[in-house]
């Protein structure tokens, strides 16, 4: 079985408010983001979301999104995204 995706969104973070805590094993972090977009494919739709990710004290990110897309036809969808990432450096 092969999965193909139904839509790709593609946003910014316009607003964004962060804090950190320093400790012996590192540095962790929390973040609020207000994201903003476009969902397109077999899918159009407006995106709207906030992020509440973490930074762990390893570096890994812990996102975590809820939203709406509203789509071009008028309907809503609502979604919670969260997922792990390790962020390198460029």
């Amino acid at each position: 079985m092969r999965l193909e995706p139904s839509y790709r969104v593609t946003f910014t973070t316009p607003e964004s408010w962060n804090v950190g805590l320093e400790g012996e094993t590192g540095t962790e972090g929390q973040s609020f983001l207000i994201a903003e977009g476009r969902a397109e494919g077999r899918l159009s739709a407006r995106y709207r979301a906030a992020n509440f990710p973490r930074r762990r004290t390893d570096g890994a990110l812990v996102p975590e999104f809820r939203g709406a897309l509203q789509t071009d036809d008028g309907a809503a969808i609502l979604f919670h995204w969260n997922g792990l990432a390790r962020l390198t450096e460029t």
